[in-house]
């Protein structure tokens, strides 16, 4: 991944069917940081029935609505953000990343239980002291890269498949340890 592509994301329109908006542009050179919702929305007016409006003005806009709900991670970082809504996006397409859908299609609900992959190296979470809360991923985690924990914060991962934690800490060597094992349901 590029240093300048870091954190941004780039949004293609798609409708209810999974099909490319003919008023977007597919993800293209972008594919890599870019990721397809839909471009439909109801709107709904004072004193007046709902409407339906299409357009990838509002593509754009649920993205960024799944980011805020992703504040239940506030430490996160833009590229922690990125990582979580790429990763956790379903594939539609051809498989694996393609340049018409990028991920494929922003899934809010996965998003919320953290990555899904750490394909782009390792993914800090830097949780700035916040030691009184305890933060959980919940989704399966692959890709290359580790999990790097800074602070105090507790740790906790209920996937099913291992990921590999740098040993940095006793903290880092117990997430990796609650990580790996048998995961704890919540």
């Amino acid at each position: 991944m590029k240093r300048r592509s870091k954190g941004i994301i780039t949004v293609a329109g798609v409708d209810r069917s999974g099909e490319k908006f003919n008023g977007s542009n597919h993800c293209g050179i972008t594919a890599m940081w870019c990721l397809s919702a839909s471009y439909e929305a109801t709107v709904h007016f004072t004193r007046t029935r709902p409407i339906q409006v299409a357009g990838t003005s509002f593509s754009a806009p649920i993205v960024t609505g799944t980011a805020a709900l992703l504040q239940r991670y506030p430490w996160m970082s833009n590229d922690n953000l990125r990582t979580t809504l790429l990763t956790t996006a379903q594939d539609i397409g051809a498989v694996g990343v393609d340049s018409k859908f990028g991920w494929g299609l922003l899934d809010a609900g996965k998003a919320m239980n953290g990555p899904a992959s750490f394909p782009f190296g390792d993914f800090t979470a830097d949780t700035k002291g916040t030691s009184d809360i305890a933060y959980s991923f919940r989704n399966d985690i692959s890709g290359t890269g580790g999990l790097i924990k800074k602070a105090a914060a507790n740790c906790n991962c209920t996937a099913t498949t291992p990921i590999r934690a740098k040993p940095l800490s006793k903290a880092v060597r117990w997430c990796y340890r609650i990580c790996t094992s048998k995961p704890k349901v919540h």
